[in-house]
């Protein structure tokens, strides 16, 4: 138990370390990039780092990947200095494509709810139009 709570806590100060390094460095690929998750190995020799940015900011991910890798090493450096470890994670960054998929849960569900309204027979502001409204409309003409 007591290495789990090491494993999370060295991930946690690595994900906070990358976050504000990466807000620093004068890079505009990095400027609306935000570290989401860092998930390090039980052995400490891997680091995961999920990252996201807004779809419409980060046009090309693999550039935002190329331009990461150039700074890994350095990153790396920052860390060393900041984590205090006998040795630092290997960095690997993934995407990290939950917003996209949350997204598309959403307009999924949007579709199905539209659909279920015009299946009920709902106006627009929802509200169920009954055979009796729609006879008791007629009768006023």
């Amino acid at each position: 138990m007591a290495q789990a709570r090491r494993v999370f806590k060295v991930a946690a100060k690595v994900r906070e370390v990358l976050a504000m390094e990466l807000l620093g460095r004068a890079e505009p690929r990095f400027a609306l990039m935000t570290i989401t998750s860092v998930v390090v190995s039980p052995d400490l020799r891997i680091a995961k780092v999920y990252w996201s940015a807004p779809s419409d900011v980060v046009m090309d991910r693999e550039d935002v990947l190329e331009a990461i890798a150039d700074h890994t090493p350095s990153l790396r450096r920052v860390l060393a200095k900041k984590l205090g470890l006998r040795a630092v994670p290997e960095l690997k960054f993934f995407f990290d494509e939950t917003m996209d998929k949350v997204e598309e849960v959403e307009r999924l569900f949007q579709r199905v709810r539209e659909e279920d309204s015009i299946r009920d027979g709902r106006s627009d502001n929802g509200d169920i139009e009954t055979d009796a409204d729609a006879k008791s409309i007629g009768d006023e003409k």
